[in-house]
């Protein structure tokens, strides 16, 4: 019968369960009421035992939150946020009506995001200002409309902004001024140059205030994410106080949600299982627009884009008219989850009407690639002609990817390019349409049009079009133009490209090249020797050749001995060594004993012209080998000049050809050398520095501009 003791048992068990079960909810009732308790111990631990009891727990004491007891609430709320607080929870409470639940809601969301602790959220110290190095970056001056000048400092920079509640009606002050000048005396990416810029330009905004009622900028670390809390100069960068205030920007209903969601997200991020907690809750939770941002602020994986591009576009569409740089990058991951045409259908109408600049030139950014209705498209064409770069650059970044183009919108491209400069964002997004081969097959007749200008942008475009089809007319009229480019290296650049492989020139060009090569100015030999390099190679010969022929004239007969180079014009002789570096180039090492012996003479010009000859001469290790012991040997006067001028000549080449491996360890090598007007040489690795890191990054590859050169909040064209 032992079958039917085990039924009897079984018929047992829900009783024994529910009977467990309420003993177990009377237990932790009276744990609750021990946390009112007049004896200290007691109500220590019962905080405690409740906190381990983990989710039974979990719904009493949120009914402890609105406690009478002052200390209950308390006690209950920190062992609700031990055992672990859901967000969306914390959301609820903290934006209801119920003050003792919007206590909790708060303080469980200073926990969530880890910023109740010091070590979290604090003011960076001078130490972790310290600037760092990364060769030298210009400056960047501002002077615009607040409003425009800080979104223009926050997309240069990546860092947000926050002020904090003391000092908004000082800020708000700040923002009616006419204009804010912002002077950021190094690299923008780097917080002590923009915090001293903020302090100086809030400082002259506001007249010289009194101490306690200047603003002051003050550099915050959230984990790694780093960011700028404006606080009275009476009131310190508390940690605790601007965590306080950060949850109250999460909660307002205006653009101050999404800054905060990513300062807040970034902050985590660092924090594998914070991050991931984040992303599944709002997985689970999708109706909170909260935690969509906090997950798009994380980087969205595939199920965060599915949710986003199902979810209400319109306070995405808001941010999109915020001003606000951080809120509007935020608006851009949102709208970058959505398929093409539906972005396009959410855009047009921005295009079609916007007159807030910043708005337009967003928008036109984030829409490449989609499509857009007519007259949003007839919008894009006519902001080809605006004054304004990032306007006009947006216009055509979008036609770059718009498919096919008409007649009229590469007609006004090309008149768009009449008045820009070439190191301007609209001619390097027009660099990128007039390359793509339908395009340029287009373009041919208008090309040698505009090759033949006096626009330097036009030129410069339209020596991309003729690449792989110049004829020798073409190669002609690009050497002409070339004594106009010598300032300016990307136009020069553009037109030697023409020139790449060709093996004839017409006479003219080639006397033009020949009179340029022997130039007593070394700027214009410079460039012209970059152009006689592109040739083929039995062409730079024969033109070298000659070259040398005619330096010897130059150089007249020697008042005494063998050598006609002795008293020679130094430009002549340097004009000499630079054919000796292509002749060795070609094959004639017979030469190298010659630019030797330059480097190692008392001339300085010559040791000059020796360095950058070498790395025609040389290649490769033997090349660094030889410049590194010109600069240390002893003996050698003018040997740091000679190989200064090889590595500067090194990166001048690097960039040209991308070469990243080696404009590094020139660059490196470059900057260890003090020379008198050492100035002049940081300037010229400042510009080829930027000149590359710009070649290198991928078109279209950022989610907004970071240059966002624009001269007024309206857009001037209408």
């Amino acid at each position: 019968m032992r079958w039917l003791a085990v039924l009897a048992l079984l018929a047992c068990l829900p009783v024994l369960a529910a009977q467990d079960n309420a003993d177990e909810s009377a237990h932790i009732e009276a744990l609750i009421s021990n946390l009112a308790s007049e004896d200290w111990p007691t109500r220590e631990r019962a905080t405690r035992e409740l906190a381990g009891l983990g989710e039974k727990a979990r719904k009493p004491l949120r009914k402890a939150l609105i406690h009478d007891d002052a200390e209950v609430r308390v006690r209950a709320s920190g062992a609700l946020i031990r055992i672990g607080e859901e967000f969306a929870y914390a959301v609820e409470c903290a934006t209801g009506d119920n003050a003792h639940l919007n206590e909790h809601g708060r303080a469980a969301l200073m926990n969530l995001f880890r910023i109740d602790n010091a070590a979290v959220l604090r003011e960076m110290t001078q130490q972790e200002m310290q600037v760092r190095r990364f060769g030298f970056v210009p400056s960047l001056a501002i002077m615009k409309a607040p409003q425009l000048a800080m979104a223009q400092l926050t997309a240069a920079s990546g860092r947000a902004v926050v002020v904090s509640r003391e000092a908004l009606e000082q800020y708000s002050q700040v923002l009616l001024k006419p204009q804010l000048n912002i002077q950021v005396s190094g690299d923008p990416r780097q917080m002590v140059y923009v915090r001293d810029a903020l302090n100086r330009a809030f400082q002259q905004a506001l007249g010289n205030p009194p101490p306690e009622r200047a603003l002051v900028a003050r550099p915050m670390r959230l984990g790694q994410a780093m960011f700028f809390y404006v606080t009275l100069s009476s009131g310190g960068g508390d940690g605790a106080r601007c965590g306080r205030e950060l949850i109250d920007h999460l909660l307002a209903d205006d653009e101050r949600r999404v800054v905060a969601a990513l300062l807040l997200a970034e902050g985590a991020a660092g924090d594998t299982e914070a991050a991931e907690r984040i992303r599944r809750e709002y997985h689970a939770n999708p109706g909170i627009e909260l935690l969509q941002w906090l997950a798009l602020a994380l980087g969205a994986d595939d199920r965060t884009r599915s949710l986003a591009s199902a979810a209400d576009v319109a306070p995405a569409m808001r941010l999109l008219a915020s001003g606000n740089w951080i809120a509007l990058d935020m608006s851009a991951r949102f709208i970058e989850c959505l398929a093409p045409a539906r972005k396009g259908e959410l855009l047009s109408p921005v295009i079609e009407s916007s007159t807030d600049a910043i708005q337009l030139s967003c928008a036109l950014w984030i829409a490449k690639d989609c499509p857009l209705s007519e007259p949003a498209r007839a919008r894009v064409v006519r902001l080809l002609a605006s004054r304004q770069d990032s306007l006009a650059a947006g216009a055509a970044r979008w036609l770059t990817g718009a498919g096919e183009l008409s007649d009229a919108e590469l007609a006004a491209v090309w008149k768009g390019a009449e008045t820009m400069l070439t190191g301007s964002e609209f001619f390097r997004a027009t660099l990128e349409m007039v390359s793509r081969p339908e395009v340029a097959r287009r373009l041919e007749g208008p090309a040698r049009t505009a090759l033949a200008s006096t626009r330097a942008a036009q030129q410069a475009l339209a020596a991309e079009v003729l690449k792989g089809v110049a004829t020798p007319a073409d190669m002609q009229t690009a050497i002409e133009k070339l004594s106009g480019a010598t300032n300016d290296p990307l136009l020069a650049r553009q037109l030697i490209s023409l020139l790449r492989g060709a093996d004839a020139l017409t006479d003219a060009a080639r006397a033009r090249l020949l009179a340029a090569l022997t130039d007593a100015n070394p700027v214009t030999r410079a460039v012209f020797t970059r152009a006689l390099r592109a040739l083929d190679g039995k062409l730079r010969r024969a033109i070298s050749d000659e070259a040398m022929k005619a330096l010897l004239e130059l150089a007249g007969k020697p008042k005494d001995g063998d050598d006609p180079w002795r008293d020679a014009p130094v430009y002549v002789v340097a004009a000499r060594i630079t054919m000796l570096g292509i002749q060795i180039a070609l094959g004639d090492a017979s030469a190298l004993e010659a630019i030797s012996a330059y480097a190692e003479g008392a001339n300085p010009e010559h040791a000059k012209a020796a360095g950058a000859a070498l790395v025609d001469a040389l290649a490769g290790e033997v090349l660094f080998q030889t410049l590194d012991d010109w600069k240390t040997r002893a003996g050698l006067v003018h040997g740091q000049v000679a190989a200064l001028e090889g590595y500067l000549e090194l990166c001048r080449r690097a960039v040209e050809t991308g070469d990243r491996a080696t404009f590094r360890r020139a660059f490196a090598a470059a900057s260890t050398i003090n020379v008198p007007n050492a100035w002049q040489v940081r300037n010229e690795l400042s510009r080829l520095q930027v000149e590359l890191a710009g070649a290198d990054k991928p078109a279209g590859s950022q989610r907004l501009p970071q240059a966002l050169n624009l001269t007024q909040r309206d857009s001037d064209v209408k």
